[in-house]
């Protein structure tokens, strides 16, 4: 059969391919191997100098994953975000032959909408991208002793609302779309698109291995990393055991983000060629004699992409190698024949973007353009992008900065020509014109014309690309930004003026900003505002409240993780760049509140009021503070005044169902907290609120149905725990100790979970576990008199008094006005015998109790019966069962306590106390 052309061409690839064959064998064999084997890989990681053929590598390893029937799609840096990035691999996979209808209906859709919204006349003018949802309010779960209709658990919820504000996109997109899963898809594309796309990953992956190969990661990582890391982490739901992932940068993973998957992870740091690889490689290139094999060898670092430009140009003759050179440029330059030529290679590598037109500005006039052009790019470090040719990364680098050095005059003079050109070509749109800003090619030419404006003149650029930035930053969000950070950061490392080297922390930052990473992000800011360059008032209101977005996302992140006063600051300098910014008063009052200053956060509250009356936030948390002191009727006035505002304000109708049920109006609570879960499913208070109301009634199966919801919605701890109590409570034991389990596995360290399973273990005559149960509240608060008494009394019922005694003195220690301690106390000392200590005790229970404890007299009239005081302990008798309501739970107790005390052996016949209780039995 006839060889196709890409059969040749993969011939020739493969006879001048030299090296990496323990890279190449890793990767096949790792495809050969089953995904649950030790050894397999499921993520390949290249890393290198550019120049080194990570690229080329990476063509290799598409071309053994389709040799062993693999599907592959490949990823450099041609997308501007995630939801773009899962369109090319789709694309890809489905010119494979694999389907993914569902995610490209929903993803036309996206873009659909998206584009429509954009072109709308009453769109907001702040950048899509900043187009956000509202995180969750806090609530906090904290109950230590929750005992389910007490209350407890509800005093212990915070209702304070502290979080990301939605932005002005969020309110337009509901207004425009009334589909809800349409709104959730452009607000938050990325959420919604990934599960879509994994979901139809995974059945084209039964029957398939798939490789992803991201090239160029060190420039799409600002994107990727976080996602991929989410994705792997199942944020999105479950990956596919058979996506295999080949990520190749310059950098290698960062350890300190990745290290949790270092067990999966495969890192291959690619090096130059050895030598006996590169002299193999010239060999092939025909490259034979030995001063030129040397000289390449000396001046390539032995790179292979300087090793390929060297070899094409080597001449055959000695008298060439007479000159001085020293660098690879220098040395590919004098190979070079024609003089036009090497000013061809030298100057055209100065614009990113080749093409014939860019070319023509460069060279003199008359000049033949197109055989200066062909001759150029069939030159190998030059290759064909999308649109236009550009120079290997490596080769230009090299190429720009011998220009450089070469003459500043011939430098400033070649990119101002580029400048020029650059500008002509845009001339059709005015700089403040933003239909020219919202074009992507006019906007690339101007990326352009202020990039060969940087190279010219940095001093007067630098500030001219920064006030761009910022009107790209407004109507485009912050990945349409970094192309304008690139040019800064290249034009730094280029000139070395130390004007620009603040370039790469406006890089990094917003780097983070994109990646929302918000802390570090917020340097972006700082510099960009605190430089004072930006002109335009609309781009500067813009960038200050964006500053001010962020500084309450720092604020968030910090009251999330409890720093109070970092979140404090944080609010603060958001109303330093906007003093007018009602949410950052909101937000700054939560935070004083938590930090105690009740009357600052009240004023806080009132401020965001003044400046926005309509912040139901606002009126809600106040009404929360006011609460805390003692201003019941004020706060149930400013949840009203929250609802009025808002209406459909869930979370203020589960405040106001709170402080309803606490002035005991349970009816009006229980409508109202009926009426915030019809408002939000997902609002937790309002079902525990009713939960207690229904404990309460002792509708204890609604209560249960009630904290069932809670749990799907999100898992707790005291939920777990309120509903084990519950459960126990109708005698339903094996649930209740399913619950309880379920709460310590949850969270092993809350300790009221314990106390309560020690508990049902006793009831379950297991001692032994309910023993082991309390000892571990007590290692988490040594401070539980309750947990002492039930490990003394599970000690007793062992027979072990002496430690028994030693707990119940430690909880008597602890709570000094518990008669039950006491009473217990003196009932395990009467087994030592210690008669006078158990008198001591037993007779101050009864005080304690004022005289309503039934089960202390009773004992009283144990220890008088057994010193031989029959009248006295008939006269205590009397009092006991007098107390207890049900006499039958009396005499069990009293013909038990005959066997446990064993008064037989104290002299006290049966007979003797058959007669005390038939006298006990008249007097019912």
């Amino acid at each position: 059969m006839a060889k196709s052309l890409q059969d040749h061409i993969k011939q020739r690839r493969n006879n001048t391919f030299i090296g990496r064959e323990s890279q190449l064998e890793l990767f096949k064999q790792n495809l050969l191997r089953g995904v649950g084997e030790a050894n397999y890989y499921f993520i390949f990681n290249v890393h290198g100098q550019g120049g080194v053929g990570k690229t080329t590598l990476l063509q290799k390893f598409q071309e053994i994953a389709k040799e062993q029937k693999a599907l592959v799609a490949y990823i450099d840096d041609d997308f501007k975000d995630i939801p773009q990035l899962l369109s090319k691999i789709t694309k890809q996979l489905s010119d494979q032959g694999s389907i993914f209808k569902k995610f490209d209906d929903r993803y036309k859709i996206y873009l659909k909408e998206k584009k429509q919204l954009e072109a709308d006349p009453e769109a907001p003018q702040s950048t899509w991208a900043f187009a956000g949802k509202a995180i969750a309010k806090g609530i906090r779960l904290a109950s230590d002793t929750y005992v389910p209709g007490s209350g407890a658990l509800l005093d212990k919820i915070g209702f304070e609302g502290i979080g990301e504000q939605i932005g002005e996109w969020g309110p337009f997109v509901k207004k425009k779309i009334s589909n809800k899963d349409e709104v959730e898809l452009l607000l938050n594309p990325v959420d919604v698109l990934t599960p879509i796309f994994l979901e139809e990953f995974e059945k084209i992956t039964k029957s398939n291995r798939i490789c992803c190969l991201f090239d160029v990661y060190e420039n799409t990582s600002v994107y990727l990393d976080q996602w991929l890391r989410q994705v792997l982490d199942g944020k999105y739901g479950e990956a596919s055991e058979n996506l295999m992932l080949c990520i190749s940068g310059r950098d290698p993973l960062n350890p300190n983000q990745w290290s949790n998957l270092a067990g999966i992870i495969s890192t291959i740091s690619l090096e130059p060629f050895t030598e006996m690889e590169a002299r193999t490689y010239l060999k092939r290139k025909n490259i034979e004699n030995p001063e030129t094999i040397e000289t390449i060898l000396k001046i390539s670092g032995q790179l292979p992409v300087l090793l390929e430009i060297l070899a094409e140009k080597a001449p055959n003759s000695l008298g060439d190698l007479d000159d001085p050179c020293e660098t690879a440029v220098e040395r590919f330059l004098t190979w070079i024949q024609e003089p036009a030529q090497k000013k061809l290679a030298l100057y055209a590598a100065l614009p990113k973007a080749l093409n014939k037109d860019v070319l023509k500005c460069l060279l003199p006039k008359g000049s033949d353009i197109d055989s200066h052009f062909d001759w150029l790019i069939s030159n190998s470090f030059v290759s064909k992008r999308k649109d236009h040719w550009a120079y290997h990364g490596l080769v230009r680098d090299l190429m720009v900065r011998y220009l450089r050095q070469e003459s500043l005059d011939t430098w400033a003079h070649l990119n101002g020509l580029l400048a020029e050109f650059y500008l002509q070509s845009i001339r059709h749109f005015e700089f403040n014109h933003e239909s020219g800003w919202r074009d992507e090619k006019w906007r690339n030419g101007a990326l352009e014309y202020h990039y060969h404006l940087l190279l010219q003149s940095p001093q007067t650029a630098y500030f001219l690309v920064l006030q761009s930035l910022a009107k790209v930053f407004r109507l485009l969000g912050p990945e349409a930004c970094l192309p304008w950070c690139v040019i800064l950061v290249e034009a730094e490392e280029i000139c070395r003026l130390p004007l620009l080297n603040k370039s790469s922390d406006i890089r990094d930052g917003l780097a983070a900003l994109i990646a929302k990473d918000f802390k570090l992000s917020k340097i972006f800011f700082d510099l960009l505002l605190k430089e004072n360059i930006i002109t335009d008032t609309v781009d500067l209101s813009f960038c200050k409240g964006e500053a001010a977005d962020t500084c309450l996302k720092i604020g968030y992140n910090f009251f999330q993780n409890m720093d109070m006063e970092g979140a404090k600051n944080m609010c603060q300098e958001a109303i330093s760049f906007t003093p007018d910014y009602a949410a950052a008063y909101n937000n700054l009052g939560v935070v004083l509140a938590r930090l105690g200053d009740i009357n600052e956060a009240i004023k806080m509250y009132y401020k965001a009021i003044e400046l926005d009356p309509n912040d139901a936030q606002a009126y809600s948390n106040l009404g929360y503070e006011l609460s805390n002191l003692g201003e019941k009727t004020n706060a149930i006035k400013f949840y009203e005044k929250a609802i009025e505002v808002d209406p459909n304000y869930a979370f203020a109708y589960g405040n106001l169902g709170y402080e309803l049920y606490n002035l005991g109006e349970e009816v009006r609570a229980a409508m109202i907290c009926e009426k915030a879960i019809e408002l939000d499913p997902n609002n937790v208070p309002p079902y525990i609120c009713l939960a207690e109301l229904l404990s309460k009634s002792g509708d204890k199966e609604r209560a249960i149905l009630m904290y069932q919801k809670v749990l799907e919605i999100e898992q707790s701890s005291p939920i777990y725990l309120a509903l084990g109590i519950l459960l126990s409570n109708k005698g339903e034991r094996e649930d209740a100790l399913t619950m309880y389990k379920k709460a310590i596995e949850l969270d092993p360290k809350y300790k009221a979970t314990y106390f309560y399973l020690g508990n049902e273990l006793s009831m379950n005559s297991d001692s032994y576990g309910a023993i082991t149960s309390y000892q571990k509240a007590l290692e988490l608060d040594s401070n539980n008199s309750a947990a002492y008494f039930c490990l003394g009394h599970e000690l007793s019922k062992l027979g072990n008094y002496k430690d028994a005694i030693k707990m119940l003195q430690t909880a008597i220690e602890i709570d000094p006005n518990n008669a039950t301690y006491f009473n217990s106390l003196g009932w395990a000392l009467m087994f030592l015998p210690d008669y006078e200590g158990s008198n001591s005790n037993l007779y101050k229970a009864w005080e304690i109790s004022d005289q309503k404890d039934g089960t202390a007299a009773m004992n009283i009239g144990h220890l008088h019966l057994i010193t031989q005081e029959e009248a006295t302990s008939k006269q205590w008798y009397s009092k006991g069962l007098e107390l207890f309501e049900d006499k039958e739970v009396f005499f069990n107790g009293m013909e038990s306590d005959y066997n446990d005390l064993k008064m037989a052996e104290k002299g006290i016949n049966r007979a003797q106390y058959d007669a005390i209780l038939e006298e006990l039995l008249m007097q019912i």
